[in-house]
């Protein structure tokens, strides 16, 4: 008897969820948009889209990482850049530094360079020769003519050309140098003549009994001349007798570099 029951029991179980599964698919087929269907294929897309989400913040996420990392190399990058600038430029300044002072050096160097040679002229009488000077400075050039008296000494002349063209052109003395500072540079020479003079007077005063005292020397009637240690020199003549020819001049010399600020 109870094995029967039992029987009965499987075969009505079987039949039960056999006829459910058939229901449901009858129901599926007939009525597709049903509340329950709609719900469930809402829910399974709720998941999906849940799932999609989660996926897209974790790629989200993991792009504003490499992205805040991408901006840490970028400030990096451009604090490099920055710093190489700066020290390019901080180079490049003392690069131009060392290069301005390179050519104020030669410019230096260029300005007080003076070259001299020497040409002896001669006679066919056994005459002292006539020694010719020619020194060349910036654009001018600079012929001392020392020509020897029948007692052979030597009286000496300079003549000035400019030759920044191929005519050179003659200048006088005081076309060297600025006109407003000539009266200044003056004064300046004639206080070494004003020594020499005052000391000539008191060694020899029988060459000086028809001078009184010394009487400042004009630029334009100075000798001016060159030598090769880079000096100009400034000559003037007393006007004494040919008795006291060895102290009738006087000559004093300044360095090229001193000078600079009267010279154009």
């Amino acid at each position: 008897m109870k094995l029967i029951l039992v029987f009965t029991i499987l075969i009505f179980s079987c039949f039960t969820l056999h006829g459910q599964n058939f229901f449901e698919k009858q129901l599926d087929h007939f009525f597709p948009n049903r509340k329950s269907k709609q719900i469930e294929r809402l829910e399974a897309k709720t998941d999906s889209l849940k799932r999609a989400n989660d996926s897209l913040s974790s790629s989200v996420n993991i792009a504003a990482e490499k992205i805040v990392h991408l901006k840490k190399e970028i400030i990096a990058l451009k604090g490099d850049v920055f710093n190489e600038k700066e020290s390019a430029r901080a180079t490049r300044t003392q690069l131009e530094k060392e290069v301005y002072e390179l050519l104020d050096s030669i410019s230096r160097i260029n300005y007080t360079l003076i070259t001299c040679s020497e040409e002896i002229q001669s006679s066919n009488n056994n005459a002292p020769p006539v020694v010719i000077n020619t020194c060349l400075w910036r654009t001018y050039k600079f012929i001392e003519k020392g020509t020897p008296d029948s007692k052979g000494r030597y009286l000496w002349s300079t003549e000035i050309f400019d030759i920044k063209t191929s005519a050179a052109s003659k200048l006088s003395n005081v076309d060297l140098f600025k006109a407003e500072k000539i009266a200044e540079l003056e004064k300046m020479i004639n206080q070494r003549f004003e020594e020499d003079y005052t000391s000539f007077k008191s060694g020899s005063p029988g060459c000086f009994y028809n001078k009184k005292a010394f009487e400042p020397i004009p630029l334009s009637t100075m000798r001016i001349a060159l030598n090769d240690n880079s000096e100009m020199i400034f000559e003037a003549d007393f006007g004494l007798a040919e008795a006291c020819f060895s102290i009738s001049s006087s000559s004093t010399g300044f360095k090229i570099n001193e000078l600079r600020e009267f010279l154009k």
